[in-house]
């Protein structure tokens, strides 16, 4: 799975799944927010989610709680 942020400053920012045999892995919107963070930045502007088959998908649960402490907008413009 793969994930691509466009920021409040219109960067994009995109991360991956890490998958692990244990719970140490890391989502691929949460992967996209550290890059997003790492980089001064908090604002979501809008998410994508591209799972293995190339569809679309949505953002885990603790994704979704991770975007609502970044900001209001984030949540709402997730895809």
């Amino acid at each position: 799975m793969s994930c691509a942020i466009l920021s409040g400053k219109h960067q994009i920012y995109c991360g991956v799944c890490i998958d692990t045999a244990c719970s140490l892995g890391m989502c691929a919107e949460r992967n996209a927010i550290a890059n997003l963070i790492t980089q001064g930045e908090s604002e979501i502007l809008k998410m994508v989610v591209i799972m293995p088959d190339l569809s679309l998908g949505m953002p885990c649960g603790a994704c979704r709680e991770l975007m609502m402490q970044l900001g209001e907008n984030a949540l709402t413009n997730a895809a």
